[in-house]
């Protein structure tokens, strides 16, 4: 089954985890990407870490994936991690109004399920 969107994203994110899924989406996201079969000859392998480089190969390896912008992620962990609006903004290529609204669109989500559990960063 081919992912794409929400779909790959969560995947991502539950293959490697928080951290080195934002770590990713630094190295590359918005773009295709080819996961090695042998993570250790790799650029991915700097870019994420030997961990999640070896779980993305194991699922992946030899494949060329879309890795998703996920803004609103982002938004939320480099927030999250003390950054500004500002820093945020040019971290993703987008305005700072771009950031407080993405903010604002994850805790209308939030808000609006109260199933939703808080992400551990």
């Amino acid at each position: 089954m081919r992912r794409t969107g929400k779909a790959m994203a969560s995947h991502l994110h539950d293959i490697v985890g928080a951290d080195d899924y934002l770590r990713l989406l630094d190295h590359a996201a918005g773009t295709r990407l080819f996961i090695p079969r042998n993570p250790n000859r790799s650029s991915l392998t700097e870019a994420i870490g030997e961990d999640a480089a070896r779980l993305l190969s194991e699922a992946y390896g030899g494949e060329h994936l879309k890795i998703p912008l996920d803004r609103v992620f982002r938004a939320r962990a480099l927030k999250s991690a003390g950054l500004s609006n500002g820093k945020i903004a040019r971290r993703l290529g987008i305005t700072e109004d771009g950031v407080a609204q993405l903010l604002k669109k994850q805790d209308s989500r939030a808000a609006a399920d109260p199933r939703q559990i808080e992400l551990a960063l």
